[in-house]
């Protein structure tokens, strides 16, 4: 699975892939796996049967891509539930500049949970979810978000907020009110 490599076409002919669109000259991303099936995806879809065959390993995050933070506390889970997500989830420690947070559309509900699990055993910790954002509200307000993969997480991004929310306690809190607002609740069994 992890065996994908991707490959930017200008499309010319149509490819073998029953769920491809027929469009003139949009540009594709091409997967090509190791069983030699091929499967195509207009760049900025979501198409929902390309969601767990398709792979984003790159080391560009689309505008549009879902981006998840995992919330590993029962009153934040409750919080969110009722509500909304608390800024908590959002905030790090003081003097930290980025928020660890997983590409929920490049992984298969199954990996991203066996992950987010992965985390929780390593902090004593129970998974319950995720606090949900689009990876373009996540950039907003000079923050950038950067692919960052990991060994034991290929789906691993961060959140890199500005250098004067490292420096300022109250700036680092306000980004996490405005992430926090701009994200909804994802419990760890929904796909």
């Amino acid at each position: 699975m992890f065996g994908a490599v991707a490959l930017r076409l200008k499309r010319r002919r149509p490819l073998p892939c029953e769920h491809e669109r027929r469009a003139s000259t949009s540009t594709l991303f091409v997967y090509r796996f190791p069983a030699r099936r091929f499967c195509s995806r207009r760049v900025g879809r979501t198409d929902r049967a390309h969601r767990v065959r398709r792979i984003m390993l790159t080391g560009t995050i689309a505008p549009g891509e879902i981006l998840g933070r995992g919330v590993f506390s029962s009153r934040h889970r409750d919080r969110a539930r009722r509500a909304r997500v608390p800024f908590h989830v959002f905030l790090e420690r003081a003097g930290v500049a980025r928020l660890s947070v997983d590409r929920l559309d490049a992984a298969s509900p199954d990996a991203a949970v066996r992950i987010a699990e992965q985390v929780a055993a390593a902090r004593r910790a129970t998974f319950y979810g995720w606090a949900i954002v689009i990876a373009e509200k996540a950039g907003a307000d000079a923050r950038q978000v950067i692919a960052t993969p990991r060994p034991n997480n290929p789906y691993h991004a961060d959140i890199v907020l500005p250098d004067i929310a490292v420096e300022d306690r109250e700036e680092q809190k306000r980004h996490a009110q405005q992430l926090a607002d701009s994200s909804r609740w994802r419990a760890r069994d929904s796909r």
